[in-house]
């Protein structure tokens, strides 16, 4: 099983298997929560999920900015970066301009290896 992640107008961004879709969605969430922001994910239903453009594109900002700010070195770091790299990739996907910045450009890619 899988779940689609589209757009409100039903275009597909990703399909990961189920089990990875619900653990990057309570990542997101967590993260979100971090930032005090939304993260433009709507919750799973019947085995998909909208993502709003301009939230998640908005939050995928946020978030790339407090990995900025967070040192590699730290635990917060690692946590972090494997959820960045998936929620970048599909933000670039959906047309978004994240900072430029080598660290970032790395994680996007790494990102782009999963979401396609």
């Amino acid at each position: 099983m899988s779940i689609y992640f589209m757009t409100p107008n039903k275009r597909d961004v990703w399909n990961p298997a189920s089990v990875t879709g619900r653990l990057f969605c309570e990542q997101v969430e967590s993260v979100a929560r971090l930032l005090d922001v939304e993260s433009g994910l709507g919750a799973v239903v019947s085995d998909e999920v909208v993502v709003n453009d301009e939230k998640f594109v908005s939050f995928v900002q946020s978030f790339a900015e407090r990995l900025l700010r967070t040192s590699a070195e730290s635990g917060a770091y690692l946590l972090l970066e494997g959820c960045f790299s998936i929620a970048g990739a599909l933000a670039v996907k959906l047309g978004a301009r994240l900072p430029d910045d080598d660290t970032i450009a790395t994680l996007v890619s790494e990102g782009r290896r999963i979401v396609g």
